[in-house]
């Protein structure tokens, strides 16, 4: 495997990356709903941020203060719920789009090693770097080992240097199926429930 065929490789992959965020920007982050969803939801973030803290310092009642945050959690938990639903269609087209990328590519450089890697993959690993390759040499890499690496650190280079973010300042990671932003909230959201619990006592 020569110099120009593992270029080749990183270049599928480079333009699966832009593809990828194109995608995302036209079926999600340049459209009008999302922009006015994100929005509102950036708004009853910082709602539930000042009232957070509203509650830890003493302010106020504390009876409405947590009627008002499990309000606001309501509203925001059926923002997060559109996005969701918004983000179905892009991350559809890039999986399937991902998947035909993958075959293609794969089919051109079958059984052929494009790489020799400084360490030997753990045996988790190794049925993606190792794949459709003979023999136990497991620093050879495949095909398949060089784009899914290329491919990850291409678009996360993107999504970030483009700026695709989700609501609350979470950097998305193109497709946004599995948004961690929301994963956080509720985790910040249990952690108000306990702080509450313990000032009752």
């Amino acid at each position: 495997m020569g110099l120009l065929e593992c270029a080749a490789i990183v270049g599928v992959s480079l333009s699966s990356a832009l593809l990828s965020e194109y995608v995302s920007w036209f079926f999600l982050y340049g459209t009008d709903e999302y922009k006015k969803v994100a929005s509102a939801l950036e708004a009853k973030t910082e709602k539930l941020r000042e009232i957070r803290r509203q509650l830890a310092s003493g302010i106020g009642k504390r009876t409405q203060l947590e009627a008002n945050a499990k309000a606001v959690q309501a509203d925001s938990a059926q923002l997060r719920s559109k996005l969701t639903f918004r983000n179905m269609i892009p991350s559809f087209i890039l999986f399937v789009t991902m998947m035909a990328i993958y075959w293609w590519i794969s089919g051109v450089f079958d059984g052929e090693v494009v790489a020799l890697l400084p360490f030997e993959t753990i045996s988790f690993f190794r049925g993606v770097t190792h794949r459709g390759i003979a023999g136990e040499n497991f620093y050879q890499c495949s095909v398949a080992g060089i784009f899914a690496l290329s491919s990850m650190g291409l678009r996360a280079a993107f999504t970030k240097a483009i700026g695709h973010k989700t609501p609350g300042g979470q950097v998305s990671g193109g497709s946004g199926m599995f948004d961690m932003s929301a994963f956080q909230q509720q985790i910040e959201d249990a952690q108000m429930s306990q702080r509450v619990k313990a000032g009752r006592r």
